[in-house]
């Protein structure tokens, strides 16, 4: 999946205002899809305003899209992605499963293989690196962001 904002996190956060300014659409359009369920979901946040995640949004456009381009994502996009998550989980890091899940939710098909060969070269440069979490119970690899390339 694409950004549906182009420089934008997948992890930001939209107002309405955004989204129609993206869309190049009029509030009025935006009204008439919400009256009928067309939108996609968004939380109302303390000042009021409705925010919609970047990956939601991204999620409801490709949905809209009529094609059969099934194309995986790219090794770059892959490495991007995973850079991107890491670096919002900051300290607390993510795991191999977690970003296994970060993918699927988002409907987009990469094999564990390639996100763990992905974690292994972000790893050999440097970019991130892995802590084992040994609690009760089975330990759990945490990979946690380093610094940007």
């Amino acid at each position: 999946m694409m950004l549906a904002v182009p420089g934008r996190s997948p992890f930001d956060w939209l107002t309405v205002p955004d989204i129609l300014a993206d869309l190049g659409i009029p509030l009025a359009d935006w009204q008439e899809w919400e009256t009928a369920g067309n939108v996609p979901a968004g939380v109302v946040w303390p000042d009021g305003q409705v925010r919609i995640s970047v990956l939601s949004y991204g999620r409801w456009l490709d949905s809209l899209a009529v094609s059969d381009d099934t194309t995986p994502p790219s090794p770059n996009e892959v490495r991007g992605t995973i850079l991107d998550a890491l670096e919002i989980a900051a300290a607390r890091g993510l795991s191999h499963a977690e970003l296994c899940r970060m993918f699927a939710h988002h409907g987009v098909t990469v094999p564990p293989d390639v996100i763990t060969a992905t974690l292994d070269d972000l790893i050999r440069n440097g970019v991130c690196h892995s802590h084992t979490i040994d609690h009760s119970g089975p330990p759990v690899i945490r990979y946690r962001f380093g610094r940007r390339p």
